[in-house]
């Protein structure tokens, strides 16, 4: 599960679940991949996101599963759409007794159950597990993964179609999702100013970047003056790729659309050779 979270080691994000290409460093969304709006928890809960609470959670959710027994049809009710982000939709299925998610620019991914409502991977720690409501229909998908907990409503077939649809004329196109590019500048200016400002950041991804700050601001310092940021393509889970040029280097950024608020939710860069 890719988690739309970045952290500055983007290792999580990679991995068949949520992976695209590792990166050396980066914020975590959550959604990163696994690096928050459609993809977190309510507002309420996620302003009480700390650091050390996402630490305690990472090391639930790296804790060894063990699968149980269950009845593969069960697993139908479950099957269908899930808007984790506006460019990225889990698509879950069943292949006989073989559960399978797919993620927006991602692989297939089996999942095993530990209980009639969770699931868990095992090509990285990450669960999912789905909500229902009192009628008994499953109304939400909960990714559980880098310390995060993300969630993805329940969406039709046709809507899940058209995220895709918006997702290939960008890529086609050469589109960036509006304001990433100017939200990756801010935050930018403000690390080469040595003055961080994670205002434009969803509260779970602030929690995240804050103990990661100094050394951020130290390979910045490294690169000297920032000279131009320039789109080179929109990847294939819907995050806009972006070369950013320093007097002394480069760095590739990836920065996912933002949430309603205009929040960013996640992004992650590396230095370039």
């Amino acid at each position: 599960m890719r988690i739309g979270q970045f952290s500055f080691h983007w290792n999580t994000i990679k991995k068949a679940l949520l992976a695209e290409a590792a990166l050396a460093v980066l914020f975590l969304p959550l959604a990163t991949g696994l690096l928050s709006s459609a993809l977190a928890q309510p507002a309420a809960q996620a302003t009480l996101e700390t650091p050390e609470k996402i630490a305690e959670r990472r090391a639930e959710q790296a804790t060894p599963r063990q699968a149980v027994p269950f009845e593969p049809g069960h697993f139908d009710k479950y099957v269908g759409y899930y808007e984790l982000a506006p460019s990225a939709v889990f698509t879950i299925r069943r292949d006989g007794s073989h559960f399978l998610t797919h993620l927006t620019g991602q692989q297939d991914v089996e999942i095993f159950p530990e209980s009639e409502t969770k699931f868990f991977a095992t090509v990285v720690p990450a669960q999912i597990s789905f909500d229902m409501d009192a009628s008994g229909k499953v109304t939400d998908l909960v990714l559980h993964q880098a310390g995060m907990e993300r969630r993805a409503a329940r969406i039709d077939e046709a809507t899940a179609k058209k995220l895709e649809a918006d997702l290939l004329e960008r890529i086609k196109s050469h589109t960036p999702s509006p304001g990433t590019e100017a939200a990756l500048r801010f935050s930018l200016e403000g690390l080469e100013a040595g003055k961080p400002d994670l205002s434009n950041m969803t509260p779970a991804l602030a929690a995240i970047t804050q103990p990661q700050l100094p050394g951020m601001l130290a390979m910045i310092a490294s690169l000297g003056p920032m000279q131009s940021i320039t789109l080179k393509t929109v990847g294939p889970g819907g995050a806009d790729i972006y070369d950013v040029q320093f007097a002394r280097g480069a760095m590739e950024w990836r920065v996912m659309p933002l949430n309603a608020d205009g929040k960013i939710e996640g992004m992650g860069g590396r230095p370039m050779p």
